[in-house]
């Protein structure tokens, strides 16, 4: 889907959960290690997709249908007053955002998945996403 997509500006990760707005502010591993200990897996579902301007440039993300465990979650980790998303394309300049959306909607995208672990991740060298920890809720 995201072929078909004017292309993002900046390297994206496959499909996942944003819970916080950059790694630079992220807890530690400890910390994340410290949140996920007792929580048992749980559901999230996609809403309708939201164009999000940033200057001379947009994103389209799937902001996330409320959820007491996700919400939980993201209290634990400390990045309350961030909404959760998916990431679609990032950075595509105003005059390409409408064929962007138009692919998208015509996808009628509504993912739905379980959380099962929490990842921080890194640019390596500015273009490569690398994971700099898995951290597994618990199991039932």
């Amino acid at each position: 889907m995201r072929a078909r997509c004017v292309p993002s500006a900046v390297p994206l990760l496959d499909a996942h959960v944003a819970l916080g707005p950059d790694i630079s502010e992220m807890p530690s591993a400890p910390k994340v290690a410290s949140a996920v200990r007792g929580l048992i897996p749980f559901p999230v579902r996609t809403t309708e997709p939201r164009v999000v301007a940033d200057g001379a440039r947009a994103s389209i993300l799937l902001p996330l249908e409320p959820s007491a465990r996700l919400t939980d979650l993201q209290h634990r980790l400390g990045s309350t007053g961030f909404e959760p998303h998916v990431v679609v394309v990032q950075g595509v300049e105003h005059d390409g955002i409408e064929q962007s959306l138009r692919e998208v909607q015509g996808w009628r995208l509504n993912f739905f998945w379980t959380v099962r672990d929490v990842d921080i991740v890194g640019l390596e060298t500015g273009t490569i996403w690398r994971s700099l920890g898995v951290f597994r809720l618990s199991r039932p």
